[in-house]
Formats: structure tokens, C-alpha cells, sequence
């Protein structure tokens, strides 16, 4: 299996990187778990990356503010 962290550089909606992502032939996504990098809507992430039929190879939990977990 193919896994790719799911930041590669451009600031895409997370819906369409999923997609991009599959369409490039990965099939699994490390998920970047923060509203850093415009991702306001983060917490959507492993549903919208299920949904695109990838497969999640792990969360990446945040580094700013880590004792809100």
C-alpha cells in the first residue's frame, strides 16, 4: 500500500486533496489533525478521506495548543 501525508505544498479544500490525492494513485493518507494551514474544517478529515476510499494511516495531532486534547 501507497500513503502519502495528505500537505503537499498547494492549499486545496480537503475534499479535493482526497480526491487528488486517489486520483493519484495513492490509497492510503497521514492526516494532519489542526486548523493550521487554513484547515478550519479538520475534524472532517478522516470522513472525507473515507470517503474518497482511502485508507488512514494515522492522525498527526497538533503541536500548537497540544493540552486541549
Amino acid at each position: 500500500m501507497f500513503a502519502i501525508y495528505d500537505w503537499f505544498g498547494y492549499e486545496l479544500p480537503i475534499k479535493e486533496r482526497y480526491q487528488l490525492i486517489k486520483e493519484a494513485g495513492f490509497e492510503g493518507v497521514l492526516l494532519w489533525w489542526s486548523e493550521h494551514f487554513g484547515r478550519n474544517d479538520y475534524r472532517k478529515g478522516p470522513q472525507l478521506a473515507r470517503e474518497a476510499g482511502l485508507f488512514i494511516e494515522n492522525i498527526h495531532s497538533p503541536i500548537h495548543n497540544q493540552d486541549n486534547l
